[in-house]
């Protein structure tokens, strides 16, 4: 066990320097990003999305493209890590800008038409930026979308016991992505919350009892008043799960739940909505299930239907 803890600082302590090292790579975008916002991306891009991002500043590209780029870059970055992948493809294959198309239009709500080009457009330039060739980028898929032909979507359908329990059985490698991920499943079934609650969660909110208990944020209209913070009393297999994650990334405080890295080192920021939607649909796609037809709406609505 000394010997693991030991193995687990050095990556941490690894893994430090090259944060620190990634924010001097990025400190060529002084002036175009807040100081804030360079160390958010130093967090969670890697090596070479931060040289490639600052190698554009260095380039003269105007405050305005390099801000969106940057904005760009972190969604896609932060969509391909959700999923448990490496760096981002550059270029990426027919496939994933496929999955990437049907995430997108998939999201609740979905962003714009010309929000979507501009990401896809973004993605173009970087990977030409790397050297890699961007024909993939017009395919048959992608006119449709920038043409605003989307898709139509079944909706989302609750899960049964025996699809929540497939899920499940995709989360027992004993990594620290798999505990969080159980916990946020477990959570998300049993009390029937919404991505944004999900990924609004404190580690503070977790209440030991007795009886263990989760605060839950309440999100209010524009214009409403504010109803207050529920509590919810937490099954034993959820409270478990919870506390096993927690002890397991060692949160004493901050998000409750976070990105984790290739060397399962937990974040600092908190899981975005989206980031929870995409840790769902990586599941049922494990899990042999459809990922058009379940998302963590599908988790919501079971407690619906039971």
């Amino acid at each position: 066990m000394t010997g693991f803890s030991a193995l687990q600082r050095e990556r941490a302590e690894r893994e430090a320097a090259r944060r620190l090292a990634r924010a001097v790579t990025l400190e060529a975008l002084d002036g175009v990003l807040t100081f804030a916002r360079r160390e958010e991306l130093a967090a969670r891009l890697t090596d070479g999305e931060a040289a490639l991002l600052a190698s554009f500043a260095d380039a003269g590209r105007s405050a305005h493209t390099v801000r969106a780029l940057a904005g760009d870059l972190d969604r896609l970055s932060l969509w391909w890590r959700a999923a448990g992948e490496g760096p981002l493809p550059l270029p990426p294959s027919e496939a994933v800008l496929r999955r990437f198309v049907e995430t997108e239009q998939a999201a609740d709500p979905p962003p714009s038409l010309s929000t979507l080009k501009r990401r896809l457009t973004s993605w173009a330039a970087l990977t030409r930026a790397a050297g890699g060739e961007t024909g993939v980028f017009d395919v048959p898929v992608l006119r449709a979308a920038l043409a605003g032909r989307r898709p139509v979507r079944p909706k989302a359908q609750p899960l049964g016991p025996g699809d929540f329990e497939r899920l499940l059985s995709t989360c027992d490698t004993g990594s620290l992505t798999d505990c969080r991920d159980r916990a946020l499943l477990l959570t998300a079934f049993h009390l029937g919350l919404t991505p944004a609650q999900i990924a609004a969660l404190d580690a503070a909110d977790l209440e030991d009892g007795p009886p263990p208990r989760l605060l839950i944020t309440t999100r209010k209209p524009a214009g409403a008043d504010s109803p207050p913070d529920e509590a919810q009393t937490l099954p034993d297999a959820v409270f478990a799960s919870l506390s096993l994650w927690r002890a397991q990334a060692q949160l004493s405080g901050g998000p409750l739940f976070r990105p984790v890295d290739r060397w399962q080192n937990p974040g600092r920021l908190g899981l975005t909505p989206q980031s929870v939607k995409l840790i769902v649909k990586a599941r049922a796609r494990a899990a042999g299930l459809d990922p058009a037809a379940f998302s963590a709406r599908s988790l919501r609505r079971s407690v619906f239907h039971r």
